[in-house]
């Protein structure tokens, strides 16, 4: 409902503090999604201000829901940059009234993981983020990590890696993860150029480990399991193994044509083509030239219209 006029083409609503309490069925109060996180989707600085001066916190938790991935703990900082990135004065405003810069959990990364412009990346590095910093995420991802995962402009990570983001991390792999990029060639370009390892298992320990021996063990027990169990099994694969699970085509050639090895196996001993989701991505690794001839050849075409 807060990006309702948004979604339809109409302009912003304003609304008072009993529209908002009225229209989106909210109490003032502390936790759950809570009013600033509904004003904050609503792009409403103003209305934030005025609820917050109302006694409603600034540092609500959201629970977990499809347009938060799923993933619990979303504080109204989190909800701005990702989704009003480019609103400065209603992050400004939230960062005025002492949102946590800081703000995470086992499985939610701080704020700054998920800005989505480089206005809203520096107004976060300004008030006290990391750009390195992990928060409580128990795989320690880092802001470059979960930015490429979830399919960040270009420019915010060109952004990261001038500000000198590790890329010591399996950055790649979090790409392959976004198989729906409209935007991985230029990303992952941006990576290499970078030198993030191109050939980078990923690392397995602590808990991620106990999971991936779990899956494991559920997947010899039961042929139909779900899908993400299968992922998790060989959650230490290189960037190619991920490209091949996620089915992210485009990815897997770019990275082919940077010479990343397809003989690479994980601790199963499976490569990526034994690992592919789709007969699509087989076709691309049985015979990796061709393709690699057709996205160079398309790249020229590219260059050559401009």
């Amino acid at each position: 409902m807060s990006l309702f006029e948004e979604m339809i083409g109409l302009p912003k609503k304003r609304r008072s503090l009993q529209e908002l309490l009225s229209e989106f069925d909210v109490s003032l109060k502390q936790g759950g999604l809570g009013p600033v996180a509904c004003a904050t989707l609503a792009g409403d600085s103003d209305l934030v201000k005025t609820l917050v001066s109302a006694k409603a916190s600034a540092n609500t938790r959201a629970p977990a829901m499809p347009e938060f991935h799923n993933t619990s703990g979303m504080t109204p900082l989190h909800i701005a940059c990702y989704f009003q990135s480019q609103n400065l004065q209603l992050l400004k405003t939230l960062l005025e009234l002492r949102a946590d810069v800081k703000s995470s959990n086992a499985m939610l990364a701080p704020p700054l993981h998920y800005c989505r412009s480089t206005g809203a990346l520096q107004l976060l590095l300004e008030n006290k983020a990391g750009i390195n910093d992990t928060g409580k995420t128990l795989a320690r991802w880092r802001p470059v990590q979960v930015a490429a995962g979830l399919n960040a402009p270009s420019e915010v990570l060109a952004s990261l890696l001038e500000l000198r983001a590790d890329i010591t991390v399996p950055v790649l792999t979090h790409l392959a993860y976004a198989s729906f990029c409209s935007n991985s060639r230029r990303s992952a370009q941006l990576l290499l150029d970078g030198r993030a390892d191109i050939n980078q298992r990923f690392p397995v320990e602590g808990l991620i480990g106990l999971c991936q021996s779990m899956a494991r063990l559920v997947l010899r027990g039961f042929k139909d399991a779900p899908d993400f169990l299968k992922v998790v099994a060989d959650v230490d694969s290189t960037p190619l193994g991920f490209c091949a699970m996620f089915g992210n085509e485009d990815l897997l050639v770019v990275l082919l044509a940077a010479r990343a090895d397809p003989a690479i196996s994980n601790s199963r001993n499976l490569r990526p083509i034994d690992l592919a989701s789709c007969e699509i991505i087989r076709d691309v690794l049985r015979d990796p030239m061709r393709h690699i001839y057709l996205f160079e050849h398309e790249a020229d075409l590219v260059e050559e219209s401009f």
